[in-house]
């Protein structure tokens, strides 16, 4: 699952999710699947958590 706090979506094997820089978001797996996911950063740039 992927959520900003406008809307939530069911993500599946392959699919791509981009975030707008700068908004809320949040992931996770429900609870009988794992998840991974890779975040890509601009040089120059930071990301925050929490």
């Amino acid at each position: 699952m992927v959520a900003t706090e406008r809307e939530q979506r069911e993500i599946n094997p392959g699919d791509v999710v981009q975030i707008k820089a700068g908004e809320r978001h949040w992931h996770g797996a429900k609870a009988d699947t794992t998840m991974g996911h890779i975040t890509i950063t601009l040089v120059g740039s930071q990301a925050t958590w929490g």
